[in-house]
């Protein structure tokens, strides 16, 4: 992106003829050599200028004026705090496991689970799949890995030693659901949070539990 020679640049742009960034501008600043042309276009309005402010910068060969796959951090004016968790897991290079359907983080991100309250709840709720404290296999046919992923262990990338990045992780899955890879998979993860089937309470116990099983 910060190549002196916009031939090579990551992001292969001719920034001189790209509506919205800068008019006559030869690299993106600051430019990781040579000097920065600033161009005659408005900084102020440009398009890379404002995906830099929301701290959305989109991903590696995602075009600049596309919208991200992680969503927007600024909502209607609102500034919407949570966690930005990177795209690999810690020490990795796998990307984060993220589930099919669209969706963004429950207010369960913002409260304190309980882990004794959330093992109930995944009894009730979650164990017929995922089976006793996460440790089965269930079958799942029609589906290309042909079993329901186990919860513990879980899925490496899904983990972080800060809390509410792992929180964060875990608390897509149970608000928007999952649909498992294959032709015809038998079982699907249901949408938790956005069904209305668990409170956000009872997600963010649920998230408390399954993290006490991963550490």
């Amino acid at each position: 992106c910060h190549n002196a020679d916009i031939s090579i640049a990551a992001a292969n742009l001719d920034l001189s003829s790209y509506s919205g960034v800068l008019a006559g501008a030869k690299r993106i600043p600051p430019a990781g050599q040579g000097e920065n042309i600033l161009g005659g276009g408005n900084w102020e309005q440009s398009i890379l200028n404002q995906i830099l402010f929301v701290n959305q910068l989109m991903p590696f060969g995602h075009p600049l004026g596309g919208v991200s796959p992680d969503g927007p951090t600024i909502q209607a004016g609102i500034l919407v705090t949570m966690p930005v968790p990177g795209p690999t897991a810690e020490g990795g290079q796998e990307e984060v496991a993220r589930p099919s359907e669209a969706g963004g983080p429950g207010e369960a991100t913002s409260l304190t689970g309980d882990k004794t309250t959330g093992q109930k709840v995944y009894e009730d709720h979650c164990q017929v799949c995922h089976g006793l404290e996460g440790t089965d296999n269930v079958v799942n046919p029609g589906s290309d890995d042909g079993t329901i992923p186990p919860l513990n262990p879980i899925d490496e990338t899904l983990i972080s030693s800060d809390y509410t990045t792992f929180a964060y992780n875990l608390d897509l899955f149970l608000q928007n659901g999952s649909t498992a890879e294959g032709p015809n998979a038998a079982f699907q993860m249901p949408a938790w949070g956005a069904n209305g089937a668990l409170t956000q309470r009872q997600i963010a116990d649920v998230i408390a539990y399954l993290i006490s099983l991963n550490q």
